[in-house]
């Protein structure tokens, strides 16, 4: 369905703010980018959390405190740095929406939770590995429907150079929307990094643990870091009509600092993202679905 109006209004020459997944396959991801670049047109998915001023905050508190640069992963404290990357998006749906509901009709959206939430888990993950694909992939299925549309699942991730993420994405478990970062020196954590609990204030905490000198306890550094005043919502579409217009996004500070190894400027990286995502998906369907939950190359 989405192929096809995407298609349509590129070559009516408009731009293209679209729902996640772009497609069924990486295949339709293409075929689509290909006709808004001949029309010159922008193409962004819609994951709001990227928007959000949040993540410029949590960008500076890696590298200051976990000493973990996701602008430039060359330094000596990031070159071949152990980093585990966890999350977990989930809802439980009703009987209704098992039923009714599109994320659950194979012919609508055959890539169930995966697509539908796993497609967070998967961008959060690539946003910390500096915009990289996972070298390879594998998913656990538990749950699906008769024509194979996942409904709950474990997926992880292998970045390579000790970088790895795991999560799982549901529609049969109650609400969650946390994320965790962590290597030797300390973790990021947040509870809500798909949609923040509120507009005025969001949060997210850093710790450094360390042991007493008889190892008998923990001691753990922990530290709340808040931002303010930020509708994610309403920021992706400030950012689209700006990116429509040539415009460069601006933070709330008024510094241009959408930036990592990737320029945020460039309409071929919104694109390419939502690209590299849908591969991602596609190698979890075919270990969960081809593979028994084994290792797929992506």
């Amino acid at each position: 369905m989405r192929k096809e109006w995407v298609i349509k209004s590129a070559k009516a020459k408009k731009h293209i703010l679209c729902e996640k997944p772009f497609g069924v396959n990486a295949k339709e991801c293409e075929e689509m980018m290909q006709v808004c670049r001949e029309n010159n047109v922008l193409l962004m998915d819609g994951v709001m959390f990227m928007h959000h001023d949040r993540l410029l905050s949590m960008e500076g508190k890696l590298k200051e405190e976990l000493g973990y640069s996701i602008k430039d992963q060359s330094v000596s404290d990031c070159f071949n740095q152990t980093l585990r990357i966890t999350s977990a998006f989930s809802f439980s749906g009703n009987e209704e929406f098992f039923q009714n509901n599109v994320r659950t009709d194979n012919s609508k959206e055959p890539l169930g939770c995966l697509g539908d939430l796993g497609w967070y888990n998967i961008r959060f993950s690539m946003w910390v590995c500096q915009w990289k694909k996972p070298k390879r992939v594998k998913c656990e299925i538990y749950q699906k429907t008769e024509d194979n549309v996942p409904l709950d699942c474990s997926c992880w991730l292998d970045f390579g150079d000790h970088k790895t993420a795991s999560f799982d994405c549901s529609f049969c478990l109650s609400l969650r929307t946390w994320a965790e970062i962590s290597n030797a020196k300390g973790v990021l954590k947040l509870d809500d990094f798909v949609i923040p609990q509120s507009t005025d204030l969001v949060k997210f905490e850093t710790s450094v643990a360390s042991t007493t000198a008889r190892d008998v306890t923990f001691v753990n550094s922990e530290k709340s870091h808040q931002t303010l005043m930020c509708n994610q919502h309403v920021r992706m579409i400030e950012n689209f009509s700006r990116l429509c217009k040539r415009e460069s996004l601006v933070m709330k500070d008024g510094s241009n600092s959408f930036r990592t190894n990737r320029d945020y400027n460039d309409w071929e990286f919104w694109s390419q993202v939502a690209l590299d995502t849908q591969k991602v998906i596609d190698g979890l369907m075919k270990s969960g679905l081809e593979e028994s939950g084994g290792w797929v190359d992506v």
